[in-house]
């Protein structure tokens, strides 16, 4: 089973649950008051499961100069990474440089 199935069981369960214990508990009213409280569980749960999931494990954001330089290949923090994102060519300084190293190896 995968996980998104297993979540989506779990949450489901649980709303019948709360359903169900809220409709025998408080009858047609117990059980209005139920759906808005699965319904505000439920968008939350969605809504907040990252920060819920960060908090849980004590989680601490990183900045640019407390990174572990070492573990990165690229800066993910520099401007210039980005500059060429949308570029489908390279330049044209960079074309005729790569055609005049081709010339040279013939």
């Amino acid at each position: 089973m995968t996980s998104r199935f297993k979540t989506v069981l779990l949450l489901g369960l649980l709303t019948g649950l709360i359903l169900l214990i809220e409709q025998m508990v408080g009858g047609k009213e117990g059980l209005f008051i139920a759906i808005a409280l699965v319904l505000a569980m439920n968008v939350g749960s969605y809504w907040f499961s990252d920060r819920i999931v960060l908090s849980m494990y004590n989680a601490q954001g990183v900045a640019p100069h407390d990174a572990p330089v070492h573990l990165f290949i690229v800066n993910p923090f520099s401007a210039s990474r980005f500059d060429s994102l949308f570029n489908t060519h390279p330049s044209l300084k960079e074309r005729i440089g790569r055609l005049e190293g081709v010339a040279r190896l013939l």
